[in-house]
């Protein structure tokens, strides 16, 4: 894994997504040395001074932290399924005026589906904060006016590209 140009005198380089668990397990049970010629595995460190206890500890933390890494690779799919279900359920909401408008429009068979168009489409963060309109007595020069603007861009940096523009452009009337 080493590249051969060196960034230090020691360091160790785990990649989770090339250790099989046997793999992951060897790090208990092996040699540093054999483990050094696995490709999931580089370290190298000074073992002056380390006792046993300490060795056994720094592995136990290696080995935690790889298979926590390896847990979080497989879940990766499903909670990225999940983050989507919830965002479009929000933008469902959020069309239909809340829960109680989207039971009534159900009711009526007139569900607004969410739009498509990514200028109207907005982050779970954007729909935990709907404002979009800058406080209209808060003019240039004002104190205030800065960290206005610095809060709006901080809300605008969870959202895509065309709906940033069309905030900017519609919302807060200023032309980019």
């Amino acid at each position: 894994m080493a590249t051969g140009e060196e960034f230090c005198e020691n360091y160790l380089v785990v990649n989770a997504k090339e250790a099989s668990l046997y793999d992951t397990a060897c790090i208990l049970m092996r040699s540093t040395t054999f483990l050094n010629t696995k490709k999931f595995y580089d370290e190298q460190s000074e073992h002056v001074g380390r006792s046993i206890c300490e060795d056994i500890l720094r592995r136990l933390v290696i080995f935690a932290s790889i298979l926590i890494q390896k847990i979080l690779i497989w879940i990766e799919k499903p909670v990225a399924l999940i983050g989507a279900t919830i965002e479009i359920w929000l933008n469902l909401l959020s069309s239909n005026g809340g829960f109680f408008g989207l039971l009534i429009n159900h009711i009526r068979g007139k569900v607004v589906m969410p739009e498509e168009s990514p200028e109207k489409f907005v982050s779970f963060i954007g729909e935990l904060d709907d404002r979009l309109k800058l406080d209209a007595t808060i003019i240039k020069g004002d104190g205030r006016y800065n960290s206005s603007i610095s809060m709006m861009a901080a809300k605008l940096s969870y959202e895509n590209e065309a709906f940033v523009k069309a905030a900017i452009q519609d919302q807060m009337k200023v032309s980019c």
